[in-house]
């Protein structure tokens, strides 16, 4: 009966609470997709999208894809589209991660309590009702969650494509998600399943060349093989132009990429790009242009700015030979910003995804009090009070303020999350449950590559990333705690 009752209230708690967020004003931006640098050009999408996807670039396909396909169907409302999917995604989310906990013997209550915890989130609300694709990559990795726990268990084919099918849908969502990542998993499930080897080898081969195929298509058109050719751009923000040695190697030449610095505007972009990087035309806008003619936001898809790109890539070579401290000091930054309230991803740019933060502001700083930090946020956390058109002040944080900003809660779930991992080396441990020690490798392996390869290459938005993986570390942190218990159990049953 208890299987039954806990998915129904999990559904009525989810469309009673999506609901109210309507109700409270929560709505899907659309306004953000014009300037948003992962997308294409609006008009580009609607009226051309299979020359758009076959000439982008700098993203994977499928969420410019779903964008285009949207727009095809409901036109101007494609927004309610967009939230529809992601409703029923973040649904599906929910369901995913009950159900995985279920199959992995956890007690029905406490599987029904994880996930209501996840599902109230508000900032899972608010990325349901956000346009970047986070809430796909998230609704992706749960359901894939349960998935992989399917395969372990049964060895059914059916789980296995479910598994390595969404797994190539992620990589063709974000590029954090590469084909080396899914090519890992599919050793590990080699490895660790001996026995499903002979099924397991040709469904895996088939996915990991069905996952270059992406690359190879950037490789024909733009020589490069790889899901976005924007990695140098994020690597090289790890250095400011107003850094003294960087200010002096670039004005003897050596880093030209370092000649200018966002600060200096739009307008003064697109005449540096105009001047120094120009790139043949091809005959299409999303190549050609340096701005989307929707909007007038800058075209990150341009073959100027791929041009760019390139010459980035080699001021990044030379900066890590000769200068490579900012590196560090950005990844520890990262970390930093990793194992901050997730909430305070939607305050960065003070944008219309603050705008919708505000609607639940109250809920979320309750929120982060409660499973962040009960000894309060500093006063300069709590920007959501600054009006959206005041430039933010320039950060002078003091220690205590920096280590007020993060989530204890998330920074004691990731540590649970590594002594999970950790246990798996003592196979006495999981003598008994075999298939919740595999299944807890698999989910760490994401959750530990999302944390490596983001800490390295972005600083900014480092707790949007840790969203994404969230649910999969809370599955790793309550199969660890039920095997202690379980094993606990019978040594008091059995001491020998």
């Amino acid at each position: 009966m208890r299987h039954r009752l806990y998915p129904a209230i999990l559904i009525a708690v989810f469309v009673l609470s999506r609901g109210v967020a309507l109700a409270a004003g929560l709505r899907y931006s659309t306004i953000e997709l014009v300037w948003f640098w992962q997308v294409l050009d609006l008009d580009v999408l609607h009226h051309h999208l299979a020359r758009g996807l076959l000439n982008l670039h700098g993203q994977p396909p499928l969420y410019n894809g779903l964008i285009g396909l949207a727009l095809k169907l409901a036109g101007d409302s494609f927004g309610w589209v967009l939230l529809g999917l992601q409703l029923l995604l973040g649904l599906a989310a929910t369901l995913s991660i009950y159900l995985c906990l279920v199959r992995l013997r956890l007690w029905p209550s406490i599987s029904f309590w994880v996930a209501l915890f996840l599902l109230l989130n508000p900032s899972a609300i608010l990325f349901e009702f956000d346009a970047l694709y986070t809430q796909l990559v998230y609704a992706g990795l749960c359901v894939m969650a349960l998935a992989i726990t399917g395969y372990v268990q049964t060895r059914a084919s059916a789980w296995l494509w479910t598994t390595l099918g969404l797994g190539l849908g992620l990589t063709l969502v974000r590029a954090t998600y590469q084909w080396m990542w899914l090519a890992a998993l599919c050793v590990l499930l080699w490895w660790l399943l001996p026995e499903a080897r002979r099924r397991t080898t040709p469904i895996c081969l088939t996915v990991l060349a069905l996952s270059l195929l992406w690359p190879f298509k950037n490789l024909v058109r733009f020589h490069h093989f790889t899901s976005s050719t924007w990695a140098p751009y994020s690597v090289a923000k790890h250095w400011s132009a107003s850094d003294p040695a960087v200010a002096a190697w670039a004005a003897t030449g050596k880093l030209p990429t370092f000649t200018y610095s966002e600060s200096e505007g739009a307008e003064k972009e697109n005449e540096w790009l105009r001047e120094r990087w120009r790139a043949p035309k091809r005959g299409a806008p999303e190549l050609d242009e340096l701005t989307k003619s929707v909007g007038g936001a800058a075209n990150w898809n341009s073959l100027a700015l791929l041009r760019m790109h390139d010459a980035q890539a080699k001021d990044v070579s030379f900066l890590l030979r000769h200068h490579p401290l900012p590196v560090l000091v950005e990844a520890v930054k990262g970390v930093r910003l990793y194992f901050e309230p997730t909430s305070r991803y939607f305050l960065i740019s003070q944008d219309e995804a603050a705008s919708e933060y505000r609607k639940l502001a109250s809920i979320t700083h309750s929120i982060d009090r409660t499973c962040c930090n009960l000894f309060g946020l500093p006063p300069d956390f709590r920007s959501d009070y600054r009006p959206p058109n005041q430039a933010a002040l320039k950060d002078h944080s003091t220690p205590l303020q920096l280590f007020q900003r993060l989530c204890v809660g998330a920074i004691a779930i990731f540590a649970l999350m590594l002594a999970a991992l950790a246990s798996t080396t003592k196979q006495s441990f999981w003598r008994n449950d075999p298939d919740r020690r595999v299944v807890t490798i698999l989910l760490g392996w994401s959750v530990v590559w999302v944390f490596v390869v983001t800490s390295l290459v972005e600083t900014g938005e480092n707790m949007r990333f840790r969203f994404e993986t969230q649910a999969l570390a809370m599955v790793m942190v309550a199969v660890f705690t039920q095997q202690l218990w379980d094993s606990r159990r019978r040594r008091l049953i059995d001491p020998h």
